[in-house]
């Protein structure tokens, strides 16, 4: 039996909601799962890091793109300058170097559809090449377009829709890191 608005649905009409309903948990049950994972790995990459000290972030030493501290806040200005030319919206920087091995930053972006997604992304690229002839070290999900990474060994670039950063919180999951003031990486 469906409900819809406090009325019984009935008939063809219910066996159509109830399966709507069916894949749309299912959706979201993908969803949590893939968060988790995503968590669970997380958590994994800093025991294993934690084993090996001599591969570190740039603001202990190393890097694989050696880059210094001073550098590293060079490279966000110029992705967070690149992700407002294409009209990034609600942009953070978090500083992660003091809570994880994964990188010094994380650049977290929204862009509104697939194609300003992918618009950021391709901008970053390009304005990093040129300015700071650095490349990614890795770009994961360019073909969905609804969350790309991009990993620049000392900055990690997060471009999400709307819909995947409120799931995914990642401002919530690295809440004790600290938040920069991206009002002074502005050029």
């Amino acid at each position: 039996m469906v409900y819809r608005k406090g009325q019984k649905i009935t008939g063809s009409a219910a066996d159509k909601a109830a399966k709507k309903l069916t894949r749309y948990d299912q959706y979201r049950g993908q969803r949590l799962a893939n968060y988790q994972l995503v968590i669970q790995l997380i958590k994994e990459i800093n025991n294993l890091m934690s084993n090996y000290p001599h591969i570190q972030s740039s603001s202990t030493g190393t890097s694989a793109i050696n880059l210094e501290p001073d550098q590293t806040l060079e490279l966000t200005s110029t992705i967070v300058n690149a992700a407002l030319d294409r009209k990034g919206d609600k942009i953070v920087v978090i500083r992660v170097s003091e809570v994880s091995y994964l990188a010094d930053y994380f650049v977290i972006i929204t862009g509104y559809s697939h194609v300003q997604v992918r618009a950021i992304s391709q901008a970053i690229a390009d304005q990093v090449e040129q300015e700071r002839q650095i490349y990614p070290v890795g770009v994961e999900g360019q073909q969905e377009s609804s969350w790309i990474l991009m990993d620049y060994a000392d900055v990690i670039v997060h471009i999400l829709k709307p819909e995947e950063r409120d799931f995914y919180n990642l401002e919530a999951f690295w809440g004790h890191a600290e938040r920069i003031d991206i009002s002074s990486l502005i050029n």
